[in-house]
């Protein structure tokens, strides 16, 4: 990201600005205010540095409505991954769908040739990007969701192309 940009963004981001969110996936419409100047300063350290910043707390505090809303003003694509006790950090990265592999080997048994069980196996086929993979490299990761066999995660239900927005998680 050049330097313009950057500091375009930083004036964007200040305390008192209040956005109206339009509805967005599973998200309804709202409004949000960027009422807390620690978590302002916070928002322009990680664009300054132009590194991520991770959000935590506790279910409902609004980390979700504070990406969302840092998303809508800087004109971004909002990619969210929901995190349980059962998620792995791995997740993030990609999936890779070795059940659906076993059943798709089990169907093939004995009813074709080997070259055809080998490209249908392919392990490439069962790997889905995860959401870290989706915002660090938009391009690569929709090369990999199109060859796969199981559609298991695609931020927004896009399936071709490069988002006209930049990402922002």
């Amino acid at each position: 990201m050049n330097q313009t940009k950057i500091v375009e963004d930083l004036k964007k981001i200040k305390t008192g600005v209040a956005l109206d969110l339009p509805a967005y996936g599973s998200w309804p419409a709202s409004k949000h205010s960027f009422d807390d100047s620690a978590v302002v300063n916070a928002i322009k350290a990680a664009l300054a540095a132009q590194r991520p910043l991770l959000v935590r707390g506790e279910p409902g505090t609004g980390k979700s409505q504070l990406a969302r809303a840092v998303a809508h003003l800087l004109g971004r694509q909002f990619v969210a991954e929901v995190m349980n006790a059962r998620s792995e950090s791995q997740d993030l990265i990609c999936r890779f769908d070795a059940v659906g592999r076993l059943a798709k080997a089990q169907t093939l048994k004995g009813e074709a040739s080997s070259d055809t069980v080998r490209e249908a196996l392919q392990p490439e086929k069962f790997i889905a990007p995860g959401v870290l993979w989706w915002v660090l490299d938009w391009q690569s990761a929709n090369d990999v969701y199109e060859k796969t066999e199981y559609k298991l995660q695609n931020p927004n239900g896009q399936t071709t192309g490069n988002p006209a927005m930049e990402v922002c998680y």
